[in-house]
């Protein structure tokens, strides 16, 4: 479905999709994020939120910030039923054994932000979700 809405930049040159309600099976967005504080994602969303599905954390940048702010980040992306994904982190881990594994994907810092997710994932995005867990 498109829609024509002049509140939208561009709107009048090229019909903009309305999305589909979240949470969404087809036509999901991805994004790669660096490590940013709350008031920029809480930016973003506003910007963005109704037409962003997942987002994945650049490599290993998440190990650069305190388990509390990964936590309030990983926690405002699923308020608005943004799936995350660690971004290769686990690749990072796997070198260190079965039990560096098991210990990555049970944290509190994974599990959380995957906790509210029910829809399968982005087939490009290696997101968890409840479902797969």
């Amino acid at each position: 479905m498109t829609y024509l809405n002049s509140e939208l930049a561009f709107s009048d040159v090229l019909p903009i999709a309305e999305p589909r309600p979240k949470p969404r099976e087809v036509g999901l967005t991805g994004v790669r994020t660096p490590a940013q504080g709350l008031n920029y994602i809480s930016d973003y969303v506003e910007m963005l939120g109704d037409y962003l599905d997942s987002v994945k954390w650049t490599v290993g940048t998440q190990r650069l910030v305190t388990r509390e702010k990964v936590r309030a980040v990983n926690t405002l992306w699923a308020e608005h039923n943004i799936g995350v994904s660690s971004g290769g982190l686990l690749e990072s881990v796997l070198p260190h054994g079965e039990k560096a594994v098991r210990a990555f994907l049970t944290s509190r810092e994974t599990s959380d932000s995957r906790s509210s997710r029910s829809r399968p994932a982005m087939s490009s995005c290696p997101c968890r979700t409840s479902a797969q867990s």
